[in-house]
């Protein structure tokens, strides 16, 4: 979900104004304030986006409506489950994220400004985990839980997955799938940035 396309807000003045881009005189990207359009304000209200603050800047995803559709439409029955980095409603409050997550990456380096180098860096954002759970429940899903990614493959048994073995050599494949297993638990903290959510569809989401 993180790769699809945004909105971007800004509370200007008091008022939510949508940053659009134009050009400047040197044909250089540049933003420019927009009033929001019935359907981007319509989004922020029907899912109580946390967007208050003077200056705060936050992603709209209005793509999720229209892909949980989709997923809903193609799934008579059966678990959603959503692996990817994302916020409560609470967690977009923190000071720290007062200007969004919209960031690029580029030859394996963090860009802040999205605008540099177009077309040559993968632009992501945060997602709105509040609004996607809303949206599923709109759809009929139940909403059963939301992990972090560690957590939620300790929970599912994940060490059983471990073997036990004497083989000293480090590239063997038993060597090999237990790195495996202990990254995803672990992973210098990138399994602590995933969220896991899980929804269902006419079933019984098991307890784990």
């Amino acid at each position: 979900l993180d790769a699809q396309p945004v909105k971007v807000v800004e509370i200007k003045d008091g008022i939510p104004m949508e940053i659009r881009i134009a050009l400047d005189e040197s044909e250089d990207f540049i933003e420019i304030y927009y009033p929001l359009t019935v359907e981007l304000a319509d989004f922020v209200q029907t899912y109580n986006l946390p967007l208050r603050e003077e200056g705060q800047r936050m992603e709209i995803p209005g793509y999720m409506e229209t892909l949980a559709k989709e997923l809903d439409s193609m799934l008579h029955k059966g678990v959603i489950v959503t692996v990817d980095y994302g916020y409560r409603n609470a967690e977009w409050q923190h000071p720290a994220r007062k200007k969004g997550s919209l960031r690029g990456y580029y030859q394996h380096r963090l860009i802040y400004d999205v605008l540099q180098s177009p077309g040559m860096m993968d632009i992501t954002h945060h997602l709105h985990w509040d609004a996607w759970k809303a949206i599923g429940k709109k759809m009929g899903w139940e909403n059963g839980f939301i992990l972090k990614q560690n957590d939620f493959l300790l929970r599912s048994g994940i060490m059983d997955e471990l073997i036990t073995h004497t083989n000293p050599d480090p590239f063997s494949e038993e060597s090999k799938k237990n790195r495996a297993i202990r990254t995803l638990i672990t992973g210098e903290g990138f399994s602590e940035a995933f969220d896991v959510v899980v929804q269902a569809k006419k079933v019984t989401i098991p307890a784990i």
